[in-house]
């Protein structure tokens, strides 16, 4: 992808610059200042990216995405009629988007940037069966000591076709959160912003917290990507119910997105001092699914048969096999008692 952009600078130099600075994973997040520049711009990004063969195309929904993928699994094709089951679920989906209408998101993050004192981002994880989310929300505290919360941004990612433990999930979740964080502080310039992490899996939280060495392939990369761009005490456990991350890894209807404003302003706990906020420490007792994911050791010892000083088969004289023997004995009495030495035959 960085190739097609280099490749085409010259043709297309903003959209490469463009998709240079503002991709994420798969994904183009950028703004313009106008309706003119954003058509421009989005006509310029498709052509650029379709050099390389990158069409450019999202689904904004996570229900639907696992819809499509649930048509893959069954290996329908693009003009197949859909099973009963996925048409009712089609069609519930078509209705839903009505209420799309009546759904917005503020455009501004603050009011008065220049009373902003603070700034902390807080960013939710959360994985299901069918899909692992991250959702980032920035907290401002004003001079007078105000709390302000807005979404950022969020991430819907489907689990694997091929069955995933869901602890294993939550640690995918994990890292999405880690990928998301540091994707919203380099756009929005928040290096010095001060980043808390949620999660309601205490098995991932344990894995975070312990050395990616000893665990499994699996774990131990994704454990060690979180750690090379977080630190342990960043993170921390909240009960399933207060994970806004929830929503986007088991999906909701717009008209329930719509009629709870939670999702765009984050828990109220979010507008409170973080000694306040409802979160947990880590048990101490390691959880049972943690150990699953642990390094086997195996001692390996190679045991070489001891072999006889006097290996009578060697010989095929008596005579010569008990005089060897003797002078060895004499010289094993003779090293251990040199006052008392023997000699002769």
């Amino acid at each position: 992808m960085l190739r097609t952009t280099e490749d085409n600078k010259e043709e297309w130099p903003v959209a490469a610059a463009v998709v240079k600075r503002d991709i994420f994973v798969d994904d183009l997040y950028t703004s313009c200042y106008d309706d003119d520049e954003a058509i421009t711009l989005r006509k310029d990004v498709t052509n650029l990216m379709a050099k390389g063969g990158f069409p450019m195309r999202k689904w904004l929904s996570s229900s639907r995405k696992i819809l499509l993928q649930r048509t893959w699994s069954r290996g329908l094709q693009w003009d197949e009629q859909l099973p009963p089951d996925l048409a009712i679920e089609w069609q519930k989906w078509e209705e839903e988007m009505i209420w799309l209408k009546a759904f917005s998101v503020p455009r501004y993050i603050y009011r008065e940037p220049s009373k902003v004192w603070s700034k902390f981002l807080i960013v939710f994880c959360d994985a299901s069966e069918v899909a692992y989310a991250a959702a980032a929300f920035i907290r401002a505290k004003s001079t007078v000591g105000d709390y302000v919360c807005h979404l950022i941004m969020s991430k819907t990612r489907l689990m694997p076709l091929k069955t995933v433990s869901i602890p294993r999930g939550e640690l995918m979740a994990c890292q999405l959160a880690v990928r998301l964080a540091k994707s919203v502080c380099e756009q929005l310039g928040l290096n010095k912003c001060r980043v808390k992490y949620l999660s309601d899996s205490t098995t991932a939280l344990w894995w975070i917290k312990g050395e990616p060495r000893k665990f499994r392939p699996f774990v131990a990369n994704r454990v060690a990507e979180i750690l090379s761009e977080s630190d342990p005490i960043q993170w921390h456990h909240i009960g399933t119910k207060l994970n806004i991350a929830d929503i986007a890894s088991r999906g909701t209807s717009v008209a329930d997105i719509s009629a709870d404003s939670t999702w765009i302003q984050g828990p109220e706990f979010l507008k409170s001092e973080f000694s306040e906020w409802p979160v947990d420490k880590v048990a101490v007792d390691f959880p049972e699914p943690s150990q699953a994911e642990l390094k086997k050791s195996v001692l390996k010892a190679k045991v070489a048969p001891a072999k006889p000083v006097i290996d009578p088969a060697a010989y095929s004289s008596w005579i010569k096999l008990t005089r060897i023997t003797a002078w060895i004995f004499r010289m094993c009495n003779n090293l251990r008692n040199k006052g008392k030495r023997i000699s002769g035959r």
